[in-house]
């Protein structure tokens, strides 16, 4: 007879004490041990093997006491290092994704359409656009899933003048942040003080100019504050200088 491993498995004739050469051929028995055991051989492969269908090969990249891990089931890694990983025909190569130590996860769901759009999966497994906003908005998330808003609907507004003076309307429930620059012109020996004042109060101030000096010379100045008023309108001045412009931020709160 012959062997049929390893295409399927063998049923191979046990002969007893008693059994003649010639009721269970002898030749016959060796030949099938023989083949058998080659097939065996050559299933496993040999040291390094270079037969892909041999487990020797399929399992050479398996090291110590380390498991081979299945393609069929879930299977746990644990200190793994993936190299140049290729997940469905795209790559992952990022080592900025890390296990936060607030909540113990990090659940990453992104894709893109032709446009270029990004979207993120929610908590009902729907995903959500994001697109790419337009000139004027910011990306916010007061609630729900982050998403691109105009400035001046995510709670933020942005007023500016150009000049030393600017009218500011407030809730008494925003943060305001003022930034104010101009320059200064400064013909003679001296230092000139310049102020920057919310309802008369100064706020922040800055010196330009040169005692050692009497060219003429423009110096550059910049100011800010923060606080957040009570309701109502009040003025922003600058006290000196030429090119200013006062940049006012609302953010409610």
């Amino acid at each position: 007879m012959a062997i049929n491993y390893p295409t399927t498995l063998d049923t191979l004739t046990n002969p007893t004490g008693n059994d003649r050469v010639d009721t269970v051929d002898h030749a016959g028995q060796h030949a099938d041990a023989n083949d058998a055991v080659e097939a065996l051989e050559a299933k496993v492969g040999a040291d390094s093997s270079a037969v892909t269908s041999s487990h020797d090969y399929k399992l050479s990249g398996v090291t110590g006491t380390d498991k081979a891990a299945s393609l069929a089931t879930a299977e746990t890694l644990l200190n793994k290092t993936l190299t140049a990983p290729d997940i469905n025909g795209g790559t992952v190569d990022d080592a900025d994704i890390t296990n936060p130590t607030l909540n113990g996860t990090v659940e990453l769901d992104l894709g893109s359409d032709a446009e270029g759009d990004l979207y993120v999966r929610d908590a009902a497994g729907e995903l959500d656009r994001l697109g790419i906003g337009t000139a004027g908005q910011i990306l916010t998330a007061l609630s729900g899933l982050p998403a691109w808003a105009d400035v001046n609907t995510a709670g933020i507004s942005i007023e500016t003048t150009t000049g030393s003076t600017h009218s500011l309307t407030t809730t008494g429930s925003e943060l305001v942040v003022v930034f104010a620059k101009g320059s200064l012109r400064e013909s003679s020996n001296g230092y000139t003080t310049i102020n920057l004042q919310y309802n008369s109060v100064t706020k922040d101030s800055v010196s330009c100019g040169n005692s050692n000096d009497s060219a003429t010379i423009d110096y550059p100045f910049a100011l800010m504050y923060t606080e957040t008023p009570t309701a109502g309108t009040r003025d922003i001045t600058i006290s000196a200088g030429s090119n200013t412009k006062i940049i006012v931020f609302k953010l409610a709160i």
